[in-house]
């Protein structure tokens, strides 16, 4: 067993030196033992110890084996640590994956929301730049005199800037005394943000008020941005020789003759400053300032010199004499509480109201259209025909109380002038007549010259001229006879009478005036028909639309239920909107046609006038 043992114990030992590759093959030569039975006679054979060498090499094959092992495992070590490096490079791909896939998801929600965000900011901006550009295109400050009065009107009729009316009217109710006038500065932002509130017209007298500094710094900054001063390039010199002329006499009468030359806008700018500077120097106890004082602080504004102000302002009273100082009331709005209540203020409103409602559709029109505008534009057109409403209602009162007495005064005249035309008509012929009596015949041809009381009042200027002109006295030569031509049905007096034209032309108008009455009443009768005829049928369609309205209904109830979208609010809304403000548009290009037709039919009957006239050789 032990020879097994052995021989075992070698080979495994060669095996390990051939896999290290330290030991090369050795061709062992070992002699064949024999197995033989126990039955017969075993040879002794002698037993050989192991040496130190191979000692020595066992020791080192396992020191081998065992650095081996270490080094297996730490190879093992090194791997499992590479795959586990990759598992968590691949889970930290993973997980950036995720994040960047996160990140997307919240960039596109935020991209989406930027869109709406800017949709929703393009929508108010547009009104911002539309106001933006409005402010660029058509500011007030920085323009001409002119440019500014038509840009920020007074709607009461005056040619003065409204931004200078409202500092003024401000100055006159709070700063005369007020020792601070003209003498702080105001804030930059706020003067710089009412700039902008009147190059827009967005100023609001409740909410954006007023205080003294910024009332002296917007006019000054008002007359400081003038293209030209306000004196005019042209007469600037004159005046300033006329102010440093010796004669003092001279003076007044020298500036009356340049102010006339001056345009109108810039004159009436002039007088409301110079008369409020007087009002300012007249308060000198409480503001402590008189004509030279005033003259530093305001001429470098005017840009003028300070003895040309000292004299505008000695001369001030003299110059403008018509001129007063009154204030402001703009246009009533939504906001206030009651509308005027007599004829006179609500005739009044109106002019103003209509004066706003030119202004809007001229900047309107311009290109200048903000929803602000547009509101603006509604409520004004809103005023107007509530003022329009009360107006006639008044109107509607006065001519009802009047209509029965008219009524029986026409018929008392008519009974009284028949009965007597016969004898006035004799005492024509006679030589000897007074005046007293030719004013009665003449009075008594225009009643017989078929002129109804209804047309008298339609044409109100033609008859107060033929009044003036029956009213007025007769020529010394009482000897003229007026008669009744019977080709034109005229009234004539003979061609040497000095008031034969003016007889003639009144007459002549009165019937082109009576012809053009008849032709629009022939129209109104004839517009009135169609729009019964279009009554009439709008009731017939509305009565088709109702009767299959409630066919659709009972048809629908047998079949099933379907719902059927609803149009959208939006697009309707949008459409609404879109018409109405085409038909404010057509409106107002109605009332501009109306008016030219109006001047071209008026020009027309002169026209015909005058070629009647021609007729009779005139």
């Amino acid at each position: 067993m032990w020879k097994k043992n052995f021989l075992a114990y070698m080979r495994l030992t060669e095996q390990k030196e051939a896999s290290q590759g330290k030991l090369k093959t050795k061709v062992t030569t070992a002699k064949v033992i024999t197995i033989r039975s126990p039955s017969k006679s075993k040879k002794s054979k002698t037993f050989k110890f192991t040496s130190s060498k191979s000692k020595d090499k066992r020791e080192k094959s396992r020191d081998k084996e065992k650095l081996d092992k270490a080094d297996d495992r730490q190879k093992d070590k090194i791997d499992k640590d590479k795959h586990l490096d990759k598992d968590k490079e691949k889970d930290h791909k993973k997980k950036d994956k995720d994040k960047k896939d996160k990140k997307e998801k919240s960039k596109d929600k935020e991209k989406d929301k930027d869109r709406k965000d800017k949709k929703e900011k393009v929508k108010q901006q547009s009104s911002i730049n539309s106001e933006e550009v409005l402010e660029l295109c058509s500011p007030v400050f920085g323009v001409s005199v002119s440019l500014a009065t038509e840009r920020s009107r007074c709607h009461d009729g005056l040619d003065l800037p409204l931004v200078v009316r409202d500092c003024i009217d401000y100055l006159q109710e709070y700063g005369l005394k007020n020792d601070q006038i003209y003498r702080v500065e105001p804030a930059k932002t706020r003067l710089q943000h009412f700039k902008r509130l009147y190059n827009n017209r967005e100023r609001l007298t409740e909410s954006d008020e007023l205080d003294v500094a910024t009332a002296c710094g917007l006019m000054k900054l008002f007359l400081k941005e003038l293209p030209e001063p306000v004196l005019t390039t042209d007469l600037i010199t004159r005046f300033e020789e006329v102010a440093s002329h010796p004669k003092v006499t001279k003076q007044q009468e020298e500036i009356t003759l340049l102010l006339e030359q001056m345009p109108k806008c810039n004159k009436i700018l002039l007088s409301w400053l110079l008369l409020h500077f007087d009002s300012v120097i007249q308060h000198e106890k409480y503001n402590k300032l008189n004509a030279q004082s005033l003259a530093m602080l305001l001429s470098p504004p005017l840009q003028m010199s300070h003895r040309l102000l000292v004299t505008l302002l000695c001369y001030c009273p003299t110059l403008f004499p018509d001129v007063q100082l009154v204030k402001y009331v703009p246009p009533i709005t939504s906001s206030s509480p009651k509308l005027p209540d007599t004829p006179d203020e609500i005739q009044k409103e109106l002019c103003k109201q209509e004066s706003l409602l030119n202004q809007i559709h001229s900047e309107m029109n311009a290109g200048y259209v903000t929803k602000k505008r547009e509101e603006q534009l509604w409520e004004v057109q809103r005023i107007i025909t509530q003022l329009k409403r009360k107006l006639k209602t008044f109107e509607r009162g006065k001519s009802e109380k009047s209509i029965d007495e008219v009524e029986t005064n026409d018929d008392a005249v008519d009974s009284a002038s028949r009965s007597q035309n016969t004898e006035k008509m004799a005492t024509l012929n006679k030589p000897d007549g007074d005046s007293a009596k030719f004013q009665k015949v003449v009075a008594l041809e225009i009643t017989d010259n078929s002129i109804s009381p209804k047309s008298n009042k339609d044409m109100p200027d033609v008859n107060k001229k033929f009044e003036e002109y029956v009213s007025v006295a007769p020529p010394n030569n009482t000897t003229e006879v007026m008669y009744m031509d019977e080709d034109t049905g005229l009234l004539m007096v003979s061609k040497s009478h000095p008031d034969y034209a003016t007889l003639l032309r009144l007459q002549l108008e009165n019937q082109e005036l009576l012809a053009w009455k008849s032709q629009l009443q022939a129209r109104i009768s004839a517009e009135r028909a169609e729009m019964l005829q279009l009554k009439q049928l709008l009731q017939q369609q509305m009565k088709n639309k109702t009767a299959a309205v409630a066919t659709t209904t009972t048809t629908n109830s047998t079949q099933d239920n379907v719902i059927s979208p609803a149009p959208g609010t939006e697009d309707y809304e949008r459409i609404v909107e879109h018409f109405m403000r085409e038909n404010a548009l057509l409106e107002n290009k109605k009332l501009m046609l109306a008016k030219e037709i109006f001047e071209e039919n008026k020009q027309c009957i002169a026209l015909q006038v005058e070629l009647a006239m021609q007729k009779f050789s005139i």
